[in-house]
């Protein structure tokens, strides 16, 4: 905190400061500096040159006088109030430091002064060589100017000189020529946008290698984005590479290999790119930015110049253009003249064809005469010799049309002025001939046009008839109706008593009359008859020729002998029988009979009664077509409704429901189903399923294979099945389907008609089938009802799969929600039991499954628990443990072994066996069902099996339910290793606790009894023990002592026992490692039998044992032993904890050992220095061993004490007798 507070003064006095210290990005470094020097100098571990130092490098770094008070001060306040000696040393810290800062800032002062001088004399001198630089500059920029100006000056001049040529290619040539002079380049090229935009073509060039490039047609495709024209023309501006060798940009021609610098700028003139214009030098960076300007600048000059000079062009031939246009126009009307008058002369027979003058007669010329004259060419006058008549064309309106001949009496040539009258002559009778041409072809054209009206209005009166019968026609479009129309309007048109239309029916092999025009007084109706095409030589003469027939011999005529006796009976004299056309295709006949002798149909009637025919096939088609645009209207509306509800619908028995009233109507059945198809499961499921005789009723789910019948074909097929039984007989007909693999609904029916039955395919996957069934007298289905039941089908598989998708998405949402609704359950409990029941209930009212087990396993001892086991019906069970070698572990020891999940269809007892799993029950057959288990795996450790069951009645667990549970078993297995992380901890910590608590107990002890009690006391807070001991080795007698032995709370105080290494407690303190003993209640009862002696307590073994041993270092000197009679198991967790007790007791045993031993060694020193100065003090000897007794004899507690002196003589000794000895002594009687 004291580090972000000097912080926060820096940034606030951040304008303050200079250097360093005015930049954010140093303040955490010297905050932390400045926290980090008070510690060293509150702990007077800071050298006093080291904080000078210090304090001088801040000033340099740029700390400002006000910034140093706010933090001293800052430094000073948050120490006061920590105390008084805290106080004291901020103040002396803060007087310390603002003096240190002040003398470093006076040193900084003194050496900036000296530094000034310094700075003024090397700023005159940058100052005198900056006026050196610019004076330079000046002169570069004068020279610059001068080329400047040369540049535009021959820019000026080629602008000139372009502008004055005569077409584009000298221009161009021209602009070229004179940039490469004038500019003094190595190369100079204009490249010209080809017509289709896709590449530069070189057009004019100078320089060295010039020719040769025009000689090859050089080209650069705009492709090539290396070529520095192509990214001028691209980017449209100027571009320059200074060196082609120093890198890419440059594409280079092996004709120019000098080149080393170069510039490209576009020719752009009004928006318009016409081409590059391409500058090259042989030195590199020749080309200034002013260079590249320049050439900018004369490629805007070119590219206006050859604007200018392309329209130019334009405009030239833009006139030449209009005048040929003018001379089409007149040659045109000099060959429509002459064309009206060669149709004029020979529209009609014209014997005369001119007039001769001569003998003061005029007679006409013959067109042979004429044809044999020989004219000259009719353009101008013509003498045709010496005393030959001079002739004239007769022109009108620039076509010669004629000659006019003059022959002088004398013979003599016309003059100049009889030539002019003569001209003048001509002219006139051009004028009249072409106006009387005029004149009589207006005059053929009124005749032409009367006997047109008069055709019209014949033609009128037929149209008016034909119209009358059009428009009732399209009034009506039933079938019956137009043909009556069309049988009375002919009878009206023709003026005829009987007229009768027929159609051919659809099997081909009759004609059918469907309209009749008769007179009932004279004959009877016909309607309705059907009459054979077979052996009916008139009609099929009609429908082979396609042409109307007449009979007019009706008692002799053999081609119409099927109904001549109807004929004859009806007095008919004559008969016509027209086609009745479409395309050309006869769909039918119209019979027009005369009943009098003497009438007949003339041309023009025969052609109205064909116009009305033809009205006639026109409207059947209409009304059939009609007939066809009201079933597709009603297969569109079929469509329609069954797309709304499949779009308004997402659930599935819904979505069938829905569109069972409109397949009623469609197809006028009431007995169908519909079948949805899941692949993953292969079931065929059926949502709506309506029989003849049942109504609606439940049809259970089944596979393709296993009794699908029609259905699973369809479904396997993805083709449509249109069956219809051959058989009459209801059961022949279920017989047949049946030997077709289909099965009919036949129930309370005299017979079957027809099965239509049609795939709901998505893609390529069938999802489903909608079937129909027609019975007794019903019409069969046909080919356009499968149509039409496909494209239906198509809809509605799009729906069922828009609506699984819907589902899935919602399970998956769900999925999700599971999913974190386990995770957050999972996450919120770190108690292991409480988080498998918790996690177990979740899983199942997920799943809803027969059964739901979790298993845990435990991999140090092999056992599987089965802690959560849920059945339907019957709650919460138990299921004995189970160890992974055991035979009954069953799918889950597979499981746990192969860490894989496990999706098993059960059916019969072998299927378990063969799948791995385990048969707790022998006898009859278990129920079909689905097992569905999954390993709980964090990383590669198993944790344990997450198992179902399902009967297969109700349903069929599949993979998406394994990928579910296998996600959620991720989950679980993840909680269970925190909560068992969490347990371990928890225990970890209580026995670190209890260790602790033992080390503290243990550490204040120096008594063996109360550190043996005060031990006991605290491992019953953490161990369950019913019998608890201590058992020393006495190495002397090779024994175990039992200072300290507990039994159903009370001591015994218990005889040494030798040592034996066959018993648990000998194999402890032998080997040094620890035994925990967890009977079962079998192994219990054996051991009961085996011991013989009385026990003590409850008089039986302990059911658990635990021993570990006492050491220090590595020296065993004991052991420990917890027992209990609860059937309480020991784990490793209490081996451990009584593992570490035992270390700390057995060093607090050492210690009171050694403790014990220190004591009594220092009271032994202790009595033997007072006995001495005791005996010391004495000045006889008599005395001296009267102290010496009393004192042994108060040390010693005894109740006699003796000293004894003897004096053995020399030779005595040496002859190792006592005899001669002397002896004296004193005695104390205590």
């Amino acid at each position: 905190q004291l580090t972000d507070n000097i912080q926060q003064i820096l940034r606030r006095h951040v304008f303050d400061n200079r250097g360093d210290l005015a930049s954010v990005h140093a303040f955490p470094a010297i905050s932390q500096q400045f926290t980090e020097m008070l510690y060293q100098r509150a702990a007077g571990r800071l050298a006093e040159q080291d904080w000078v130092d210090w304090i001088g490098n801040l000033v340099g770094q740029g700390l400002s006088p006000k910034t140093a008070v706010a933090i001293t001060d800052e430094l000073y306040y948050r120490l006061e109030a920590m105390g008084r000696q805290e106080a004291d040393f901020a103040r002396r810290y803060r007087q310390d430091f603002l003096n240190t800062y002040m003398e470093a800032r006076q040193q900084i002062i003194v050496v900036d002064h000296e530094g000034i001088h310094k700075s003024l004399m090397a700023t005159l001198e940058k100052r005198i060589e900056k006026e050196q630089t610019l004076r330079a500059a000046l002169e570069r920029e004068q020279s610059l100017a001068l080329r400047r100006a040369e540049a535009l000056a021959a820019v000026a001049q080629i602008n000139l000189e372009i502008a004055a040529a005569a077409d584009e290619e000298t221009l161009l040539q021209t602009a070229v020529t004179l940039t490469n002079r004038h500019f003094q380049l190595y190369h100079t090229h204009i490249y010209l946008l080809d017509e289709a935009g896709q590449q530069l073509v070189l057009t004019a060039s100078a320089g060295e290698a010039a020719r040769q490039l025009l000689d090859q047609n050089h080209a650069i495709p705009l492709s090539s984005e290396e070529s520095l024209a192509v990214r001028a023309a691209q980017m449209r501006q100027a571009l320059v590479v200074h060196d082609t060798r120093a890198g890419t940009g440059f594409l280079p021609n092996p004709l120019m290999t000098a080149t080393r610098s170069a510039v490209a700028a576009p020719l752009l003139s009004r928006g318009q790119l016409f081409g590059v214009l391409n500058v090259q030098s042989d030195q590199p960076n020749r080309f200034t930015e002013d260079d590249v300007n320049i050439q900018a600048a004369l490629a805007v000059q070119v590219a206006t110049a050859l604007y200018n000079a392309r329209s130019l062009e334009q405009t030239k031939l833009l006139t030449a253009s209009l005048e040929k246009q003018l001379e089409e126009i007149n040659a045109l009307q000099r060959a429509m003249t002459h064309q009206g008058w060669q149709a004029f002369i020979t529209a009609k027979d014209r014997p005369v064809q001119g007039y001769k003058f001569a003998g003061n007669k005029a007679r006409p010329l013959s067109r042979q005469e004429l044809a044999a004259a020989e004219w000259p060419p009719l353009s101008a006058i013509t003498q045709t010799g010496n005393g030959g008549a001079a002739v004239l064309p007769i022109t009108a309106r620039g076509a010669a049309i004629g000659a006019l001949a003059v022959r002088h009496p004398s013979g003599e040539a016309l003059d100049s002025e009889q030539r002019r009258l003569l001209a003048d002559i001509s002219s006139s009778v051009a004028d009249a001939l072409e106006r009387a041409r005029l004149f009589e072809e207006a005059e053929l054209s009124r005749e032409r046009a009367e006997r047109a009206l008069a055709e019209t209005q014949r033609r009128t009166e037929e149209l008016s008839i034909i119209n009358k019968i059009v428009t009732e026609l399209g009034a009506s479009l039933d079938m019956q109706t137009s043909m009556q129309i069309v049988a009375d309007g002919l009878a009206e048109a023709l003026g005829v008593e009987q007229v009768r239309v027929t159609l051919v029916d659809e099997s081909k092999e009759n004609l059918t009359i469907m309209a009749e025009h008769y007179n009932p007084d004279k004959t009877e109706s016909a309607l309705g008859m059907k009459i054979p095409l077979a052996g009916n030589e008139l009609t099929q003469e009609v429908m082979r020729r396609r042409k109307a027939v007449q009979i007019t011999d009706i008692e002799h005529d053999s081609r119409v002998g099927p109904v001549r006796d109807m004929l004859l009976t009806q007095g008919v004299e004559q008969i016509f029988v027209l086609p009745m056309l479409s395309g050309n295709k006869v769909i039918g006949t119209v019979g027009v009979d005369i009943l009098e002798k003497d009438q007949t149909l003339s041309a023009d009637q025969m052609q109205l009664a064909e116009t009305i025919v033809s009205q006639a096939a026109t409207a059947v088609q209409s009304s059939r077509l009609f007939t066809q645009i009201e079933k597709r209207a009603a297969e569109l509306a079929a469509i329609n409704a069954i797309s709304e509800a499949a779009s308004s619908h997402l659930d599935l028995t819904t979505l069938a429901e829905t569109i069972v009233p409109v397949l009623e109507q469609t197809f006028h059945t009431k007995t169908m189903y519909i079948a949805y198809y899941d692949e993953q499961s292969q079931l065929i499921t059926f949502p709506y399923y309506y029989s003849y005789e049942g109504g609606r009723s439940y049809l259970p789910p089944r596979t393709p294979d296993e009794q699908g019948g029609f259905t699973g074909q369809i479904v396997k097929s993805g083709q449509p099945i249109l069956f219809i039984p051959s058989a009459t007989d209801f059961e022949e007909a279920v017989r047949e389907a049946r030997q077709q693999g289909g099965y009919l609904d036949s129930s309370g029916v005299s017979r079957p008609t027809s099965y239509l039955g049609a795939p709901m395919v998505v893609g390529n996957k069938v999802v489903g089938v909608i079937a129909l069934n027609t019975h007794d007298d019903a019409k069969p289905f046909d080919q356009a009802d499968q149509q039409l039941l496909m494209t239906l089908a198509g809809t509605v598989g799009v729906a069922v799969q828009n609506a699984r998708l819907f589902a899935e998405t919602e399970k998956r949402a769900a999925e999700l929600a599971i999913i974190n609704s386990i995770s957050e359950a999972a996450s919120a409990q770190l108690e292991l039991d409480v988080l498998i029941e918790t996690v177990g209930l979740r899983l199942y009212e997920t799943f809803k499954t027969q059964d739901l087990y979790i298993s845990l396993y435990d991999e140090k001892t092999g056992v599987i628990t089965f802690p959560f086991l849920y059945v339907r019906d019957q709650g919460l069970q138990e299921l004995a443990d189970t160890a992974l070698d055991r035979e009954d572990s069953g799918f889950t020891g597979k499981i746990i072994r192969n860490k894989k999940p496990i999706l098993a269809t059960i059916k019969a007892r072998e299927d378990i066996q063969e799948q791995g799993g385990y048969i707790y029950a022998e006898g009859a057959e278990p129920p079909a069902f689905v097992y569905l288990g999954v390993p709980m795996l964090v990383g590669d450790e198993i944790m344990g099996v997450i198992g179902m069951n399902e009967s297969l009645a109700i349903r069929r667990l599949n993979e998406s339910d394994q990928e579910l549970l296998l996600t959620l078993a991720g989950t679980v297995g993840v909680a269970i290793q925190n909560a068992r992380l969490f347990v371990e901890t928890e225990e970890r910590a209580e026995e670190l606790a209890v260790i602790n608590q033992v080390a503290e107990v243990v550490a204040q002890q120096l008594d063996m009894e109360q550190l043996f009690t005060a031990v006991h006391e605290q491992i019953q807070r953490a161990v369950v023990n019913d019998t608890f001991y201590f058992a020393i080795y006495n190495k002397e007698k090779d024994q175990f002592d039992f200072p300290y032995f507990f039994d159903e709370e009370r001591k015994y105080n218990i005889a040494p026992m030798p040592f034996n290494p066959d018993l648990e407690i000998g194999r402890v303190f032998t080997s040094g490692k620890p035994i925990i003993i967890n009977r079962t209640p079998e192994q219990q009862k054996a051991k009961e039998k085996e011991i013989k002696k009385k026990l003590l307590g409850k008089g039986k073994p302990p059911t658990n044992i635990i021993f570990v041993p006492l050491r220090i270092g590595s020296e065993i000197i004991g052991v420990l032993s917890a027992q209990n009679y609860q059937f309480r198991e020991y784990t490793l967790s209490d081996q451990t904890l009584l593992g570490g007790i035992a270390n700390h007791v057995a060093v607090a045993l050492e210690n009171i050992r050694l403790f014990t031993e220190t004591q009594k060694r220092a009271e032994r020193e202790r009595l033997v220095n007072e006995i001495n100065q005791k005996i010391q003090s004495t000045t006889s000897v008599e005395s001296a061993l009267q102290v010496a007794v009393q004192e042994l004899g108060k040390a010693f507690g005894a109740k006699h004490t003796a000293v004894q002196l003897s004096f053995a003589s020399k030779k005595g000794r040496k002859n190792g007798s006592n005899s001669s000895s002397e002896k004296r002594g004193v005695t104390s009687e205590n």
